[in-house]
């Protein structure tokens, strides 16, 4: 790019505030612009720009000024990147009004999931999972089938063909993977048929699908790859025990509450695997 536009592209020192800020002036300016953060662990630097400015001018200005600013960003850990670069750090920016939240998986093709942020009026922040960078495309376990909702950043569903699910599984990003691959393993060790539910809008949250499938399971696990306090697992089931039509049994899983470490086996420890999965699941079963 300084080869190409030497007036242009400038070298200046990083600084996440200033480089989102200018994506916020461009939006209010009429732009469509795209600001990346490498890597979302810098997110926190965003913040000010974000909730005090990207997200307010649409009431502020009496629904008068749009703030189309997409900010992407890599987040999530498994690379062995250390406390710094592993994190991951949605739940600070749940719940901002005007605000969307969006986290694409690798289970089906992302057009089909971000089509639509070409033509939102609203702030989106775009958490993508930095292992599903080199995932190859999904292949579907035997006896599953996968589902994609209607909604304008759809909801992923991977189900059984054969029998009815026994157990929800919600998750999203980098996770849903993991969890979508190991379905046949579940099943194994748990004696229960798992059915993964995935939204791609983490907020607002597509709660229709999760609710639909936990009224007929009657147990749901919500797993994501940060702790889990005041985080996406907790809203999810507040909301679904509001709205299910009958008593659910409900249960999660997520990251230890501590720095994620750079050493793979303590990383591995600190963060949600399959088998804490299967062990929830078999403590569920028991109550």
């Amino acid at each position: 790019m300084q080869t190409a536009f030497p007036d242009r592209a400038l070298t200046t020192p990083i600084s996440e505030g200033a480089i989102t800020g200018v994506g916020v002036g461009l939006a209010v300016a009429g732009n469509r612009p795209m600001v990346e953060i490498m890597f979302g662990d810098f997110m926190t630097l965003t913040v000010d720009q974000i909730v005090s400015n990207a997200a307010k001018f649409y009431h502020m200005y009496n629904q008068a000024v749009t703030c189309p600013v997409v900010v992407r960003t890599p987040m999530g850990g498994r690379r062995g990147y250390g406390p710094t670069h592993s994190q991951s750090l949605e739940r600070l920016f749940l719940g901002i009004d005007n605000c969307l939240v969006l986290s694409p998986n690798a289970l089906i093709d992302i057009p089909r999931q971000l089509g639509a942020i070409r033509r939102i009026e609203t702030p989106a922040i775009v958490f993508e999972n930095k292992v599903d960078y080199t995932m190859r495309p999904y292949k579907v376990p035997e006896y599953y089938k996968v589902e994609i909702g209607s909604a304008e950043f759809p909801t992923v569903a991977v189900r059984p063909e054969r029998v009815e699910p026994t157990v929800t599984l919600v998750s999203y990003g980098g996770m849903s993977r993991i969890l979508a691959d190991a379905l046949l393993r579940i099943f194994e060790e748990t004696d229960l048929v798992p059915e993964l539910i995935v939204p791609i809008s983490l907020h607002p949250i597509d709660l229709g699908p999760i609710v639909e499938s936990a009224n007929r399971t009657g147990m749901l696990l919500a797993i994501e790859e940060g702790p889990t306090f005041a985080a996406f697992g907790a809203e999810v089931l507040a909301q679904v025990s509001e709205h299910a039509a009958r008593p659910i049994q409900l249960g999660r899983v997520g990251a230890q509450p501590m720095p994620v470490p750079s050493v793979p086996e303590l990383e591995d420890m600190a963060l949600p695997s399959v088998g804490r999965v299967i062990e929830t699941l078999r403590g569920m079963k028991k109550v």
